[in-house]
């Protein structure tokens, strides 16, 4: 497999992303990469549920039609509102962190990202990074957008929004209908931007249901496109060619499906090139985007016993020279946190890129390995989740 610098279509997706003129589709597949299931593993018990015999036994065999006709079978026998209850239990993100590769998209400077997905990693990492956003789910919301946020439209809801959930055979085949202003918004922005999808599988109703419809609307006259996925067969990669889509495959010799993505995106943003920290005349790695912000109320020295200022102490004991592990200890809300991250503030321009900010909190565990995986994927160095105690 060709290495991510060489692999083909890099300049011309990188010349997008700089020129403002790429937008970006995020499916199922990234949110895998946080724990939750595929499509498949979501729609498998609602088959077995309603006894839908022509479900394959074999994910590779199941296809656009079999989950949707599952969905629809489900919805039939057992109503709406157990359908959701089965997406919410399946779907939820308590304890589920967004991945790298979210966090890395939502530095890139794209105004516009569509996703299918019901979970919020994509707002999460926004939110981190940190960049205004403008959530649409419903077509009222299109009218808030502004220009100095990203819009996020949701093309198949959120599961808090009972109403707006596209799932079902009926959801799909009534989408335009029912979404008229989303679907325009749609082709609008496909007339005008070149269009990465992230985390599409073949299955995907979205890809098989309305991108085709879009495709059939823009003719001979459609914008390139590009499908970042694993796995695609010859016939199937001519296939979405045939529908405007070029088929790349990021995979890496060595590196499980999470890092070849992350490691082939970092190849079209190199440095932060096309980053929104570039385009403000700074490098993207001045200050972590994790480091939790300042109080509102503005820093509050902290002094040890002897009356000596804490963080000038830590100062002189991280110092490169020093080259030691420091610990700050003490019950819970004297504000350790607030004095890490002060202090991290104060070296970012000192350490640069060697700062990493990696948290426990809201973590089942936090491990060696769960700390390497933090430090690798801030670096950027795919290498360090090898090393061992």
């Amino acid at each position: 497999m060709a290495p991510p610098t060489t692999s083909p279509y890099v300049e011309d997706i990188r010349s997008a992303l700089v020129q403002g003129n790429l937008v970006l589709f995020v499916g199922a597949g990234l949110s895998m990469g946080a724990g939750l299931p595929g499509w498949p593993a979501l729609v498998r018990p609602l088959a077995q549920s309603t006894g839908y015999k022509q479900f394959p036994a074999e994910d590779e065999q199941i296809t656009t039609d079999h989950l949707i006709t599952a969905a629809q079978h489900y919805e039939n026998q057992h109503g709406r509102n157990k359908l959701i209850e089965h997406l919410r239990g399946k779907l939820a993100t308590t304890g589920k962190r967004a991945t790298a590769v979210h966090q890395l998209l939502a530095s890139w400077k794209v105004g516009i990202i569509f996703t299918t997905n019901f979970d919020d990693f994509i707002e999460q990492s926004l939110r981190q990074a940190p960049r205004p956003f403008n959530r649409v789910v419903a077509t009222e919301e299109l009218a808030f957008a502004s220009g100095d946020e990203v819009q996020v439209i949701k093309l198949c809801g959120e599961l808090d929004r009972p109403a707006s959930i596209v799932f079902t055979r009926d959801d799909y085949n009534t989408y335009f209908d029912k979404h008229p202003r989303i679907a325009e918004r749609l082709r609008t922005t496909l007339e005008s931007h070149t269009a990465l999808f992230l985390g599409y599988s073949l299955q995907d109703p979205f890809l098989n249901q309305i991108w085709a419809k879009i495709g059939l609307d823009f003719g001979k006259l459609q914008r390139r496109a590009f499908a970042v996925t694993f796995g695609v067969t010859e016939l199937e990669a001519e296939d979405l060619r045939r529908r405007g889509i070029q088929v790349i495959d990021p995979s890496q010799t060595g590196l499980d499906k999470n890092q070849s993505l992350e490691a082939w995106l970092r190849c079209i943003a190199p440095q932060g090139i096309g980053s929104i920290a570039s385009h403000e005349g700074v490098t993207s790695r001045s200050v972590p985007a994790l480091i939790p912000r300042p109080p509102v109320v503005g820093f509050v020295a902290r002094r040890d016993k002897q009356g000596h200022d804490i963080l000038a102490q830590l100062g002189e004991e991280l110092a490169p020279q020093s080259s030691q592990l420091v610990a700050l200890w003490g019950a819970g809300g004297v504000g350790k946190t607030t004095l890490a991250a002060q202090a991290a503030r104060a070296w970012a321009a000192q350490f640069g890129s060697r700062l990493v900010w990696a948290g426990a909190e809201r973590r089942a565990d936090f491990t060696f390995a769960t700390l390497l995986d933090e430090i690798a994927t801030q670096l950027g160095r795919a290498d360090l989740r090898q090393l061992t105690l």
